[in-house]
């Protein structure tokens, strides 16, 4: 009787799980739908303080309570400009100042400034290398981008056409789940510790405003760790999410990538 309750009270989170998981599926059924991969990257994630995982890691992300339009920031190389071979177009993808979803083009000037973007945008999502100069190059030098206001929002790493930064915001109308964190740390150097967080409508910047909540922890990583959900955490309209992590004793190299599956709302 006793082994029979033990199998009991094991298996009932279990069945709890696929219950949710279900209930989750038969809500979304049906719905306009598709899969989002957020990709973040840090060469050297400094100990002792939580950072977004991102290229800039000396330089804070900023998350934009006022829409603005985007530029490529004065400093890149010649290389990449409308008649170079590398990177002759960037094209932006986000949030704009509906919250809704929009992509950009703007062509690259080298050492200066690009033309900003026409739309205002509260999130950036990615910006990538839409033409080149050459087949299967891509920018020369790493490209800066920033607000009209020179607020830094993003960076492209030399030769790699994309941003990499982990952070993702549900469009207006829509309901991201998260579906997997997959996290790979360089063996090599230190462990690193990570965390998923959320805040809820960001379209709201006065006080009292949505907090941060944690959604999962990983600690002491080293190597490639996955953690796929069962019971899939829901983010609505308008939340943002993102990963960060900070180094256990020195500095730690940091990938990851967050797979979501954003569900239109019902009408």
């Amino acid at each position: 009787m006793r082994t029979r309750l033990a199998i009991a009270l094991l298996l009932a989170p279990l069945a709890a799980h696929a219950a949710a998981s279900v209930a989750t599926y038969e809500a979304i059924r049906g719905r306009a739908s598709k899969t989002v991969r957020v990709q973040g990257y840090d060469s050297a994630v400094a100990s002792g303080t939580y950072v977004l995982i991102h290229p800039l890691s000396t330089t804070a992300v900023q998350f934009l309570t006022t829409a603005d339009e985007l530029i490529v920031a004065a400093g890149g190389n010649a290389n990449d400009a409308t008649a170079g071979t590398g990177c002759r177009e960037i094209t932006f993808c986000g949030l704009n100042d509906s919250w809704a979803e929009v992509c950009e083009a703007e062509a690259t000037a080298g050492a200066s400034a690009s033309t900003k973007t026409t739309a205002k945008f509260f999130r950036l999502h990615y910006a990538y290398c839409s033409s080149s100069g050459t087949a299967h190059a891509a920018n020369t030098a790493a490209i800066s981008i920033t607000t009209e206001g020179a607020v830094a929002i993003a960076s492209i790493e030399a030769g790699l056409g994309r941003t990499r930064q982990a952070l993702y915001t549900v469009p207006d109308g829509w309901t991201a789940y998260l579906r997997a964190v997959r996290v790979s740390v360089d063996a090599g150097t230190s462990e690193a510790d990570l965390r998923v967080l959320s805040a809820g409508d960001q379209s709201d910047v006065t006080a009292p405003v949505a907090s941060p909540q944690i959604v999962d922890q990983l600690v002491d990583v080293s190597g490639s760790v996955e953690r796929v959900y069962e019971v899939l955490p829901e983010l609505t309209e308008k939340s943002d999410v993102w990963v960060e992590a900070s180094g256990a004793g020195g500095a730690s190299e940091v990938a990851v990538l967050l797979e979501l599956l954003l569900v239109q709302d019902a009408q």
